[in-house]
């Protein structure tokens, strides 16, 4: 009996060792057949969002979408100059709070842009605009600069702000450029564009407004957003055939109107348009402007006046000022 077990033992074996010793001399496919594993599916067809972008972008021989790495200098140069593209603004770490602030406004926020260049005149158009309701509670502001972030934040703590800084760009401009004010205001627009494009990807609706404009009333008065409830952009634009008027007003401090007729402060100055854009090309700082001619909203000591929102509307001494 002990025989027979023992026999049934080995021949039990014997078969194991055969079939692993047939596994063992399988041969390997060299690649794989779709015929015996099936077809796999493109993987542009699982793909969404940004991935699927970049997927057709790559296709096309276009690399917008791809992962870039953009170093930052103290100098550089027109063949090697420092870069703010979309991507960079979008993954501010302070960028996703900031849209959060927006969004929870309820309606669309009035969005500033400035620099220190420009911080003592937003200063002056929050002053202009805090006895109007609501109004302040839905200015946002985005700084080109760490420092008027700063600085605006002492001011007034309570306006979502956010850093974009352009100060490396500024600096790689030559003193001697000429037109270099211009050009600098070119780059500053262009770097505009691609923030409201940022905010605008997160579904945020939202002015984009000057701190120059002198507001005579509260803007939604005006019931544009009721009646343009179905425009994706608007614009406040000048006719060609309203240039003729400007060149006119070229010695004027308040170059330009807002929802008004464009030769406001030409005439009798009636009716008084709710938004007028103070623009004028003078050697003085515009804060200087302003203060000559009547249109600042704040004490010497740099707190708001509320009592100069009291009698803008009916200002007549914003005039001509060739001396400047």
């Amino acid at each position: 009996m002990a025989q027979l077990a023992a026999r049934s033992v080995m021949a039990a074996l014997a078969k194991r060792v055969t079939n692993v010793s047939a596994v063992s001399t399988r041969g390997l496919a060299a690649e794989p057949n779709p015929d015996d594993y099936g077809h796999y599916p493109d993987p542009l067809e699982h793909a969404t969002g940004r991935e699927k972008k970049m997927l057709i972008a790559r296709l096309a021989g276009d690399d917008r979408y791809e992962p870039k790495v953009y170093y930052r200098a103290e100098q550089t140069t027109k063949e090697k100059p420092n870069l703010i593209p979309l991507e960079s603004i979008e993954r501010l770490p302070q960028f996703e709070d900031f849209v959060s602030r927006l969004h929870a406004v309820g309606r669309a926020p009035y969005i500033i842009f400035f620099d220190s260049n420009q911080l003592e005149v937003t200063k002056n158009h929050i002053c202009n605009l805090r006895p109007l309701p609501g109004a302040v509670e839905r200015l946002a502001a985005v700084a080109f600069d760490e420092a008027s972030e700063a600085a605006l934040k002492s001011f007034d703590p309570t306006i979502p702000i956010i850093t974009v800084d352009f100060s490396l760009v500024r600096k790689t401009l030559p003193a001697d450029l000429e037109n270099k004010k211009y050009i600098t205001y070119q780059l500053i627009l262009m770097l505009r564009a691609r923030v409201v494009t940022a905010l605008a990807k997160r579904g945020l609706n939202f002015w984009a407004m000057q701190q120059d404009t002198i507001w005579t009333a509260n803007f939604p008065a005006m019931n544009i957003e009721d009646q343009k409830r179905e425009a994706n952009l608007l614009f406040d634009t000048v006719g060609n055939d309203q240039f003729r008027i400007y060149e006119k007003m070229k010695n004027w401090i308040c170059g330009s109107t807002v929802i008004s007729n464009s030769n406001f402060f030409m005439g009798n100055r009636r009716p008084v348009p709710f938004l007028i854009q103070v623009d004028h090309d003078s050697p003085l700082p515009k804060m200087e402007l302003l203060r000559k001619w009547n249109l600042e909203f704040k004490y010497a000591n740099g707190t708001c006046n509320p009592d100069a929102m009291k009698t803008v509307k009916y200002r007549k001494d914003c005039k001509a000022i060739h001396e400047v």
